[in-house]
């Protein structure tokens, strides 16, 4: 696994239920769909859950105990500035 795979801390309010509640969620790219699904695979983080599947804004939303397994496993923590630049280069590949 290349050092290309990033996750990014964000925290997040999601409706539950009818009531607001806040939600700390990670986002995990890649530089390829194989190098993230890879990691997906080996954290334990199910296919299903790709979200913008073949765009330059494909990722995983993760649980922090998913971010933790994947930096073990060598991800590298970005910040969210550190992430739109990753996003840009990849809209700019196609």
């Amino acid at each position: 696994m290349s050092k290309s795979l990033e996750c990014q801390h964000d925290r997040l309010r999601r409706q539950h239920a009818g009531t607001a509640r806040a939600h700390e969620d990670v986002h995990m790219v890649a530089d390829t769909s194989e190098e993230l699904l890879a990691m997906a695979d080996k954290i334990g983080v199910q296919r299903k859950w790709l979200q913008k599947a073949g765009t330059h804004h494909e990722h995983f939303d993760i649980a922090l105990t998913k971010r933790k397994r994947a930096v073990e496993a060598g991800a590298k923590e970005v910040t969210r500035l550190e992430l739109g630049k990753i996003i840009r280069a990849k809209r700019d590949k196609v």
